[in-house]
């Protein structure tokens, strides 16, 4: 028979066995979630030294591109301005087919930069006004049409009456907005024009066709809408402002407005 003793001595080795390997376990349980852990950090660090790498390198893409971009920009000024004298230059050459062709130049410049377009209506204002002065006409007699008698103010015209030159017009301050006065108009063909705010101040536009034209809040004061050459029976006809805009224009001391054309006209004092 097994007596107590060596019952005793067998169960004492194996809750000794037991516990050894629940303490073996544990220990493999604990060297893993320490080398897990280790492994994290590891990993956690190595995620943020790669983000840290990748903001450097966006940071410094991100720059070369605005450097790139701001050094094109430069250049593109550069030409723009250059393009811009050049066009200035030829506004005085002796050939009118040079003179058209910078007046276009400018309205492609005053497409391509907005900062630009209002050098460009002041500049080709200036042209009309100093080209065409109403103190030359002394009386009403008949002129050809201003594209027969100066086809190069017609083209600056109808350009500065159109988009973009005639976008977010401010007012009829020299530069930016648009200053006509005291200019000779007759016979302009005008028909459609944008020339809101516009300063007509003075102008002369017997015969002027401005059928459709906006003249809202325009400044008309003693322009003359007048007759070409009332003389003749032909051209007895004053200023065409059918179906134009007037609203908001200014029209006092107006010479010869009783004989314009005003037919579905907005805004005249007689409406």
């Amino acid at each position: 028979m097994i007596d107590a003793a060596t019952i005793d001595t067998a169960t004492s080795a194996s809750v000794v066995a037991v516990f050894g390997a629940l303490v073996g376990a544990a220990a493999v349980i604990l060297a893993g979630l320490l080398q897990r852990q280790t492994s994290d950090k590891q990993l956690k660090e190595q995620r943020e030294l790669l983000e840290r790498q990748l903001t450097a390198q966006r940071e410094t893409s991100d720059n070369q591109l605005k450097s790139a971009y701001e050094q094109l920009e430069l250049l593109r000024e550069g030409q723009i301005t250059e393009r811009f004298m050049r066009a200035i230059e030829n506004l005085g050459n002796n050939s009118m087919h040079v003179r058209i062709g910078s007046i276009f130049a400018l309205e492609r410049i005053a497409r391509e930069s907005a900062n630009d377009r209002p050098y460009v209506v002041s500049t080709l204002a200036t042209l009309i006004r100093e080209s065409l002065p109403a103190a030359s006409v002394h009386e009403s007699t008949y002129v050809p049409e201003l594209q027969v008698r100066n086809a190069d103010a017609q083209v600056a015209l109808t350009i500065l009456c159109r988009s973009p030159l005639s976008d977010d017009r401010r007012h009829w301050a020299e530069v930016g907005g648009l200053d006509l006065s005291r200019a000779d108009l007759r016979r302009a063909a005008l028909q459609n024009a944008d020339l809101r705010c516009a300063n007509l101040y003075g102008c002369r536009l017997e015969g002027a066709d401005l059928r459709e034209a906006d003249l809202s809040d325009s400044i008309l004061n003693e322009a003359n809408f007048g007759a070409v050459d009332p003389a003749n029976v032909a051209f007895r006809q004053g200023t065409d402002l059918r179906k134009a805009d007037l609203r908001g224009a200014k029209i006092r001391r107006a010479h010869n407005l009783d004989i314009a054309l005003t037919e579905g006209a907005l805004g005249l004092p007689d409406n």
